[in-house]
């Protein structure tokens, strides 16, 4: 399997005695094995505020040294899955993580430079759940700000793909009007979000938004947080799977669980559905019971991938 979103690196930087073996993380070397997980994205993740860009840089150097310390666990993704290692690709899920609200914004540019140069990047998200220089996150209805439009002419420069799983809907739609307006070249997906119709939360994606996604040949991360599902079970998921097939997504549903460690994030307590990473089995029988082939979560995001791999390397 392949999963589009986890926050090790930000469990991982709470604490330098903590290792990727550790359980509660919810996502350690051995759960992500159990699960069956050859390819795992791996999340900067950082709130909008003092230190973020310091913060997200530590992170950074986290991922950059994973398959150096670890190169039994580890490889950085090259597009060969048959590795027996853990393949892991890096994302930011803030560009505060690269950029805090008082920095030039050359400054934050130079670091997303040195990042894409040094391990690559899969995909950006502008923002997180609050406002930022860049534009409104998912709690708000603030759209797309100038520099926002700048770090995105900037993505489009090495492929990068833009991530709309923690927009606010009128920055998505802004994004996606910019982007067709100036004829950019930027994958687009949502790496961690459920349908809103299912599930009425402003993390997951409104009717109209999963459709631009699934016209635009992007990915859609299918994420186990209970927050996100209704009923907050495994039913629940593959409702959600059903929904999205509804929806004409058969080449876009993916998975993108986003586990992370619960004591870490107090307020964030309500689970998920399936206690870690290393039961993901458990989800894909839930979807295999409703006759649907869950191997199309490998297929999409893999295709996904190896098409933004090609178009970073031009």
């Amino acid at each position: 399997m392949i999963d589009l979103h986890c926050d090790l690196l930000s469990y991982l930087r709470f604490d330098p005695k903590r290792t990727p073996f550790d359980a509660k993380s919810l996502c350690s070397v051995s759960q992500l094995k159990e699960g069956g997980i050859a390819l795992q994205v791996m999340a900067v993740y950082t709130t909008t505020g003092p230190w973020s860009s310091r913060i997200g840089a530590q992170q950074i150097e986290i991922f950059q040294k994973l398959p150096v310390k670890y190169p039994q666990a580890f490889s950085f993704y090259k597009g060969d899955l048959t590795k027996p290692q853990i393949q892991i690709l890096c994302a930011i899920e803030n560009g505060s993580g690269l950029c805090e609200e008082n920095e030039p914004l050359e400054q934050g540019l130079r670091r997303f430079e040195e990042l894409v140069k040094s391990c690559g990047c899969f995909y950006v998200s502008l923002t997180w759940n609050e406002e930022n220089r860049f534009g409104g996150g998912a709690e708000t209805s603030v759209g797309l700000k100038e520099e926002g439009k700048r770090f995105i002419e900037a993505m489009s420069l090495y492929g990068v793909a833009l991530d709309l799983s923690h927009s606010s809907d009128q920055l998505a739609y802004d994004a996606l009007c910019f982007i067709d307006q100036k004829s950019l070249k930027i994958p687009v997906l949502a790496s961690h979000s459920n349908f809103r119709a299912l599930c009425n939360q402003s993390r997951n994606l409104p009717d109209e938004l999963a459709l631009e996604i699934i016209r635009r040949g992007g990915i859609i991360g299918l994420v186990s947080y209970r927050k996100f599902l209704n009923p907050a079970t495994l039913q629940g998921f593959a409702d959600q799977v059903e929904y999205g097939l509804k929806l004409g997504g058969e080449k876009a549903l993916a998975l993108g669980n986003d586990f992370f460690c619960m004591e870490d994030f107090s307020e964030l307590n309500h689970g998920f559905i399936i206690e870690h990473a290393g039961q993901l089995p458990r989800v894909l029988e839930s979807v295999r019971e409703r006759g649907i082939d869950p191997s199309l979560f490998f297929e999409n995001a893999k295709r996904f991938i190896e098409g933004w791999r090609r178009v970073s390397e031009i």
